[in-house]
Protein backbone atom coordinates (compact mmCIF):
# COMPACT_ATOMS: atom_id res chain seq x y z
CA UNK A 1 0.00 0.00 0.00
CA UNK A 2 1.11 3.33 -0.83
CA UNK A 3 1.97 5.70 2.15
CA UNK A 4 1.32 8.77 -0.29
CA UNK A 5 -2.07 10.67 0.02
CA UNK A 6 -3.90 14.10 0.55
CA UNK A 7 -6.24 15.01 3.27
CA UNK A 8 -9.64 16.71 2.43
CA UNK A 9 -11.36 17.88 5.68
CA UNK A 10 -14.52 17.26 6.65
CA UNK A 11 -17.58 19.41 7.88
CA UNK A 12 -20.20 19.11 9.99
CA UNK A 13 -20.66 18.60 13.57
CA UNK A 14 -19.76 15.23 13.60
CA UNK A 15 -16.87 15.83 11.43
CA UNK A 16 -15.13 19.24 12.20
CA UNK A 17 -11.91 18.92 12.47
CA UNK A 18 -11.22 15.43 11.17
CA UNK A 19 -9.74 14.44 7.55
CA UNK A 20 -10.36 11.91 4.98
CA UNK A 21 -7.55 10.08 3.35
CA UNK A 22 -7.25 10.33 -0.62
CA UNK A 23 -4.90 9.40 -3.23
CA UNK A 24 -3.33 11.98 -5.21
CA UNK A 25 -4.63 11.21 -8.44
CA UNK A 26 -8.13 11.30 -6.50
CA UNK A 27 -7.29 14.72 -4.61
CA UNK A 28 -8.16 17.39 -7.36
CA UNK A 29 -11.79 15.97 -8.29
CA UNK A 30 -12.80 14.90 -4.55
CA UNK A 31 -11.79 18.20 -3.27
CA UNK A 32 -14.60 20.00 -4.75
CA UNK A 33 -17.11 18.81 -2.75
CA UNK A 34 -18.20 19.20 0.15
CA UNK A 35 -18.15 16.07 2.82
CA UNK A 36 -19.10 15.19 6.20
CA UNK A 37 -19.47 11.74 7.86
CA UNK A 38 -23.24 10.03 8.05
CA UNK A 39 -24.04 7.94 10.92
CA UNK A 40 -22.39 4.42 9.85
CA UNK A 41 -18.73 6.72 9.62
CA UNK A 42 -18.35 6.98 6.27
CA UNK A 43 -17.41 10.25 4.23
CA UNK A 44 -20.62 11.37 1.98
CA UNK A 45 -21.74 14.01 0.09
CA UNK A 46 -24.31 15.43 -2.15
CA UNK A 47 -24.74 15.32 -5.97
CA UNK A 48 -27.79 16.36 -7.79
CA UNK A 49 -29.52 15.46 -4.54
CA UNK A 50 -28.82 12.04 -3.83
CA UNK A 51 -26.15 11.12 -1.33
CA UNK A 52 -22.65 9.99 -2.47
CA UNK A 53 -20.26 7.96 -0.29
CA UNK A 54 -16.94 8.61 -1.45
CA UNK A 55 -15.67 5.32 -0.85
CA UNK A 56 -17.68 3.93 -3.74
CA UNK A 57 -16.78 6.65 -5.86
CA UNK A 58 -13.42 6.23 -6.28
CA UNK A 59 -13.88 2.50 -6.31
CA UNK A 60 -16.05 3.38 -9.62
CA UNK A 61 -18.74 0.96 -8.11
CA UNK A 62 -22.63 1.96 -8.55
CA UNK A 63 -24.03 -1.46 -8.03
CA UNK A 64 -25.82 -1.94 -5.10
CA UNK A 65 -24.83 -5.60 -5.23
CA UNK A 66 -21.02 -5.15 -4.97
CA UNK A 67 -19.73 -3.83 -2.08
CA UNK A 68 -16.14 -1.98 -1.14
CA UNK A 69 -14.13 -2.82 1.51
CA UNK A 70 -11.85 -0.54 3.30
CA UNK A 71 -8.94 -3.06 4.18
CA UNK A 72 -7.75 -1.44 6.98
CA UNK A 73 -11.11 -1.26 8.55
CA UNK A 74 -10.55 2.94 8.48
CA UNK A 75 -13.89 4.85 7.20
CA UNK A 76 -11.72 7.39 6.34
CA UNK A 77 -8.87 5.96 4.53
CA UNK A 78 -10.46 6.71 0.47
CA UNK A 79 -6.92 5.94 -0.92
CA UNK A 80 -7.12 3.57 -3.97
CA UNK A 81 -4.52 1.15 -1.90
CA UNK A 82 -7.06 0.59 0.49
CA UNK A 83 -10.41 -0.44 -1.19
CA UNK A 84 -11.38 -3.27 -3.18
CA UNK A 85 -14.72 -4.56 -4.20
CA UNK A 86 -16.13 -7.73 -2.59
CA UNK A 87 -19.04 -9.56 -2.26
CA UNK A 88 -21.31 -9.42 0.81
CA UNK A 89 -20.02 -12.44 2.34
CA UNK A 90 -16.85 -11.24 2.19
CA UNK A 91 -17.55 -7.86 2.88
CA UNK A 92 -19.01 -9.34 6.41
CA UNK A 93 -15.80 -11.73 6.96
CA UNK A 94 -13.69 -8.64 7.37
CA UNK A 95 -15.48 -6.69 9.57
CA UNK A 96 -13.76 -6.21 13.01
CA UNK A 97 -17.28 -5.97 14.31
CA UNK A 98 -17.36 -9.43 13.12
CA UNK A 99 -19.48 -11.20 15.25
CA UNK A 100 -19.37 -15.21 16.41
CA UNK A 101 -22.81 -17.34 16.01
CA UNK A 102 -23.39 -19.98 18.47
CA UNK A 103 -25.30 -23.34 16.81
CA UNK A 104 -25.45 -26.90 17.16
CA UNK A 105 -22.69 -26.33 19.64
CA UNK A 106 -20.15 -24.26 17.66
CA UNK A 107 -19.10 -20.89 17.05
CA UNK A 108 -18.96 -19.27 13.53
CA UNK A 109 -19.53 -15.97 11.52
CA UNK A 110 -21.97 -15.71 9.54
CA UNK A 111 -20.27 -16.42 6.29
CA UNK A 112 -19.20 -19.64 7.77
CA UNK A 113 -22.20 -20.98 8.94
CA UNK A 114 -23.83 -20.04 5.45
CA UNK A 115 -20.96 -22.33 3.99
CA UNK A 116 -22.10 -25.00 6.28
CA UNK A 117 -24.30 -27.81 4.73
CA UNK A 118 -27.09 -27.60 7.55
CA UNK A 119 -27.42 -24.22 6.37
CA UNK A 120 -30.19 -24.29 3.83
CA UNK A 121 -30.62 -20.49 2.86
CA UNK A 122 -28.48 -17.67 1.43
CA UNK A 123 -26.91 -15.25 3.13
CA UNK A 124 -28.95 -12.39 3.16
CA UNK A 125 -32.16 -14.68 4.63
CA UNK A 126 -29.80 -15.58 7.02
CA UNK A 127 -28.38 -12.32 7.94
CA UNK A 128 -31.47 -11.01 8.12
CA UNK A 129 -33.22 -13.42 9.98
CA UNK A 130 -30.62 -13.24 12.63
CA UNK A 131 -31.31 -9.42 12.82
CA UNK A 132 -34.56 -10.21 13.63
CA UNK A 133 -33.38 -11.97 16.86
CA UNK A 134 -34.61 -15.36 15.61
CA UNK A 135 -32.41 -18.64 16.62
CA UNK A 136 -29.53 -19.02 14.27
CA UNK A 137 -30.92 -23.27 14.03
CA UNK A 138 -34.16 -21.80 13.01
CA UNK A 139 -32.68 -19.28 10.56
CA UNK A 140 -30.98 -21.61 9.07
CA UNK A 141 -33.86 -23.38 7.79
CA UNK A 142 -35.63 -23.20 4.59
CA UNK A 143 -39.29 -23.63 5.52
CA UNK A 144 -40.42 -23.51 8.87
CA UNK A 145 -42.73 -21.73 11.22
CA UNK A 146 -43.21 -18.46 9.65
CA UNK A 147 -44.08 -16.97 12.99
CA UNK A 148 -40.57 -18.38 14.04
CA UNK A 149 -39.20 -17.11 10.69
CA UNK A 150 -40.57 -13.90 11.71
CA UNK A 151 -42.00 -13.72 7.93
Amino acid sequence: MSDLYFEIPLGGVTGAGQYVKVSPEDYAWLSRYSWHINKQGYAITKIGGRHKSMHRMVAGTSSPYIFVDHLDNDRLNNTRANLREVTPKENANNMKSNVKIEAFGEEKNVGEWVEDERCEVSYAAFYNRLNKGIDPETAMKKKGNKRALGE
